[in-house]
């Protein structure tokens, strides 16, 4: 919507627009991990009927896959809960609370998770080769890590692109609770 349209709404709707926008991120994060969700168990469905009997590599795999498909469950779930949220919130000030804390606790799942798929992977080096290192994958994975951190930091902790949006609906929010 063009700035002098924003203008041209009253408090309530503008209210109403900035909660629309909110659901509509959540929506897009619910299909989002859904899809994630499908890939996920495609792919260990693929995994499991095709390496039969399973070894210690293909187990470490399938564990590894099922941390993401939970990653891809508590999305889903989080997102839907979020979403059924939006509608029972009355007043600008609950809605960025809510919104703001919603962004947090999925940057700290975020963490949790990447650190959790970071540790399993040097666990996939170290037993996958009967628990001798494997120092050339070793060193590769350790860098993967650093830049998986470092991207991490730049996507979620800056005001790079991923944010963007929801940094506009938490100004829209500001703006709307200073003009009550």
């Amino acid at each position: 919507m063009k700035p002098d349209e924003i203008a041209n709404l009253n408090k309530e709707e503008l209210f109403l627009q900035i909660k629309e926008k909110c659901k509509s991120r959540s929506r897009t994060n619910f299909y989002g991990g859904i899809i994630f969700l499908v890939a996920i168990i495609a792919i260990m469905a693929y995994a499991g009927l095709t390496s039969y009997p399973l070894d210690v590599n293909d187990i470490i795999f399938l564990v590894l896959n099922a941390l993401l498909a939970c990653m891809g469950v508590w999305l889903v779930l989080y997102s839907y809960r979020f979403s059924k949220k939006i509608d029972s919130l009355e007043t600008p000030d609950q809605l960025l609370y809510n919104f703001e804390k919603h962004i947090r606790n999925g940057r700290i799942i975020s963490v949790v998770c990447g650190l959790a798929l970071i540790i399993s992977q040097i666990c996939y080096v170290y037993l996958g080769n009967g628990g001798n290192i494997d120092y050339g994958r070793f060193f590769t994975l350790i860098v993967l890590a650093v830049a998986f951190i470092l991207l991490f930091n730049y996507l979620h902790m800056s005001s790079g692109t991923v944010r963007g949006k929801d940094k506009e609906i938490i100004e829209r929010l500001h703006e709307l609770i200073e003009n009550e």
